[in-house]
This record gives structure tokens, C-alpha cells and sequence, in this order.
């Protein structure tokens, strides 16, 4: 079977399309729910717990940030009020140190793009987190976490008011 050069340049134009397609999909553009989930695995199956694999929106990364800065400028010798003494991703003070992905039941539902539902027990009590994301760069980040209705945006902005006024 002959090719002419004419047939060989539209094949190779064909190759370098459906190549390059493939590599502009991004390795994390997996759901929110999946996102997470991966998290959740690593995150509880780790001792010590420390989040290795989650990526916040440039907003709530920002947040985090100013927090940690005027904590460690107005706190003085005191231990930061917000999370010192808290899990928040597990949303508790205290963890069963024999604590896995395994055991702790979890659940996990997006009922809409970039809304996560997670639970989980922890001691046989149930927890409840969730998790609001959106997509930065082809990547789901998260955006906000809601304990009990409480967002963690709110509680940040609440302990640098906190700390501006008071300390």
C-alpha cells in the first residue's frame, strides 16, 4: 500500500491532534466527590494527620494566611484560638487513634457539581463535613468546609476581627 505524501501529512496532522487533545486534559479533572474522597483516604490513613493533597481556592488560601500572620503577631505566647486543639477536616478534638479510612464508615455524595457531602464516625459518633469546591485550573480546590452549618470563611474572618479588635 502506497501513501502519498499528501495522505501521510493528514495522518501526522491526526497523530499531533489526538495527542495533543490528550495532553491538555488535566490529571485531576476528576469529580469534586472523587477529589476529596482521595483526600479522605490519604488524610486518615496517615499518622500523623497532615493534609497532604488538598487545594484550596486563592480566596480561602488567602484567609488561611492572614489568619496564621495575625495569630502569630497578636497571640504572643498563646496558641492560636481557631484550630490549635481541632481536626478540621475530621471535625473533632479528639481521634481514635486507630482511626483508617476503613473504619471510619465513610460516605461520600456530590448531589451537585462541586458540592461534597462527607460523613464519618469517629468514636461511633457520626460527623458531617462539607465541602464547597469550585474549578481553578481545570482542578477542583476547595472553596469553603461547613461543620454544622458554620463555615470555616465565616470562623476565619471571625478570629482575624477577633484578633484586630482585642489583642
Amino acid at each position: 500500500m502506497k501513501l502519498t505524501l499528501l495522505q501521510i501529512s493528514f495522518l501526522l496532522f491526526l497523530n499531533s491532534f489526538f495527542v495533543g487533545c490528550s495532553l491538555e486534559r488535566r490529571p485531576n479533572s476528576r469529580p469534586a466527590r472523587e477529589v476529596v474522597t482521595i483526600f479522605y483516604q490519604d488524610y486518615m490513613n496517615r499518622i500523623p494527620r497532615r493534609p497532604q493533597n488538598m487545594k484550596y481556592s486563592d480566596e480561602l488560601q488567602k484567609l488561611f494566611d492572614e489568619y496564621e500572620s495575625i495569630c502569630k503577631i497578636k497571640s504572643e505566647k498563646d496558641k492560636c484560638s481557631w484550630n490549635f486543639d481541632r481536626d478540621i477536616y475530621l471535625d473533632t478534638h479528639a481521634v481514635d487513634p486507630k482511626l483508617d479510612f476503613k473504619n471510619s464508615q465513610f460516605l461520600v455524595n456530590e448531589n451537585e457539581p462541586g458540592i461534597v457531602d462527607v460523613e464519618f464516625k469517629i468514636y461511633k459518633t457520626l460527623h458531617r463535613v462539607r465541602f464547597h469546591m469550585i474549578r481553578a485550573d481545570g482542578d477542583w480546590v476547595v472553596d469553603d468546609i461547613f461543620y454544622s452549618d458554620k463555615s470555616t470563611r465565616q470562623r476565619l474572618k471571625e478570629e482575624v476581627r477577633y484578633y484586630y479588635l482585642y489583642k
